[in-house]
Parts: C-alpha cells; sequence; structure tokens
C-alpha cells in the first residue's frame, strides 16, 4: 500500500497511528540529527491534515529530543545543507 492510500484509508486515524516516536528515532540513530531535515509534500500533505497539524505532530514525536537536535532538524541542516544565510 502506498503512504496517500494509507492517509487515504485511514484519515480519520493518521494523528499518532500513522507516525510513531519510534519511527522518528530510528531515523535520528540511522542518519544522526546532523543529516535529518524536515520536509514535507506541501500541498499535498494538506490532503490529510493543515500543514499546522503535521509541523505540529512531528514537535510531539520529537518533544524528547534537545533543543540542539530540534533546531538541526527543523531549520539548521537546512541552512547548512542548503548553504542559506
Amino acid at each position: 500500500m502506498k503512504p496517500m492510500e494509507i492517509i487515504d484509508t485511514h484519515r480519520h486515524l493518521w494523528d499518532m497511528d500513522l507516525f510513531s516516536y519510534t519511527w522518528c528515532k530510528d531515523y535520528s540513530e540511522c542518519f544522526s540529527w546532523d543529516r535529518v531535515m524536515f520536509g514535507s509534500d506541501w500541498p499535498v500533505c494538506t490532503l490529510s491534515a493543515p500543514f499546522k497539524k503535521w509541523v505540529e505532530t512531528l514537535s510531539t514525536l520529537t518533544q524528547d529530543a534537545s533543543e540542539e537536535q530540534r533546531n538541526k532538524l527543523f531549520h539548521e541542516n537546512a541552512r547548512r545543507i542548503y548553504k542559506l544565510a
């Protein structure tokens, strides 16, 4: 089943059932906090929830991460990788 099919089938459950703390933790441990960054398929992701809800969900899933780790995830890594000012 493709991701959008999962979301369409389980639209009412998407909030925390499709994403888990373990999933986020596995990615950060596999790639390190220096190599992960927030991204989306906006505006497609808004078919199942408002963009703000996606960000809030990821914030909740990473609430046990340090402030430095969350800063890397949400903006510092993108700034460094894409050489943004």
